[in-house]
């Protein structure tokens, strides 16, 4: 048995229980050598069982929530409980399929300027790429994916975790915002490549739309340059109504305007990016 990484495999889930036990069994091949599988059940019904823990290669510690946080503040419970210097992230339904996960973390200990490393992944049925690699080698890039991505768990800790205010979607950007200020970047990987089931179940889409438009409002009118920012209000706005007439569902309308008015909700002083160090993270790559 080759020793262990400092990496624990940190996953949030609710109510899928088939799901995360698919995910489980394909972690056990692929990253054997984790230091803990963490994962943090946010208030399941019925509670989650991990089966037979005794027979996977790595520890398991399971952390129940009796109530219901939401997805953000699970994954910041994770990385207060982490007792690695890394977190490998997967949803209860997405898994690394290819490459070599020591390598990931030998490239993130080497670069003490990256706060993480994104992934490329595949999602669904279809196994569409969803963001894939444009070169070889690693490079920068604006942001990593929650579903895949190997995170620095002291430099997400000294940002004090995701804004959880945000309940779920885009608190990637947000903290990757606030990481830059501190001079530290997200690196993407492409040795590891992972899969992305984007099962239905438990999704509430119309929720899902709403927090999706909502909280990207929040985040570009909180940190983006002003023209940038209104430039987004406009952009948004059009999209935010051809989208919910498309899906009959005001999901995206309502989290427009949500996101409108959600800086205030916040009251620390806003970081905005210049334009002149907006225009070099924007001419990276999304993720």
């Amino acid at each position: 048995m080759k020793a262990r990484l400092p990496v624990t495999i940190g996953i949030a889930t609710k109510n899928r229980p088939d799901h995360l036990a698919e995910t489980i069994r394909h972690l056990a091949r692929m990253a054997p050598e984790a230091a803990e599988l963490l994962v943090v059940d946010d208030a399941s019904d019925p509670s989650v069982s991990i089966g037979n823990p005794e027979a996977l290669p790595f520890p398991v510690r399971l952390v129940r929530h009796e109530k219901s946080t939401g997805l953000i503040a699970a994954r910041n419970a994770i990385a207060r409980e982490c007792l690695t210097a890394f977190v490998l992230s997967c949803d209860d339904d997405s898994y690394p399929i290819s490459g070599d996960l020591a390598e990931a973390v030998a490239y993130l200990e080497g670069h003490p300027e990256l706060i993480a490393l994104s992934f490329p992944y595949l999602e669904g049925s279809m196994r569409k790429a969803m963001n894939p690699s444009v070169a070889s080698a690693p490079y920068p890039v604006r942001q990593f994916i929650g579903c895949s991505h190997l995170m620095r768990v002291d430099y997400f800790l000294r940002l004090g975790g995701y804004w959880e205010w945000l309940v779920q979607q885009n608190e990637e950007r947000e903290l990757c915002y606030r990481a830059l200020e501190r001079g530290w970047g997200v690196a993407h990987f492409p040795g590891v490549t992972f899969y992305h089931d984007y099962t239905p179940a438990g999704r509430n889409w119309d929720l899902q739309e709403y927090y999706t438009m909502r909280n990207e409002m929040a985040v570009e009118l909180r940190y983006a340059p002003p023209l940038v920012a209104a430039a987004k209000v406009a952009r948004n706005a059009a999209l935010a109504a051809l989208w919910s007439l498309r899906r009959a569902r005001t999901g995206f309308i309502r989290g427009y305007f949500a996101g409108c008015l959600a800086p205030m909700r916040r009251p620390e002083k806003n970081v905005r990016l210049t334009m002149r160090k907006a225009r070099d993270w924007f001419s990276y790559p999304w993720s």
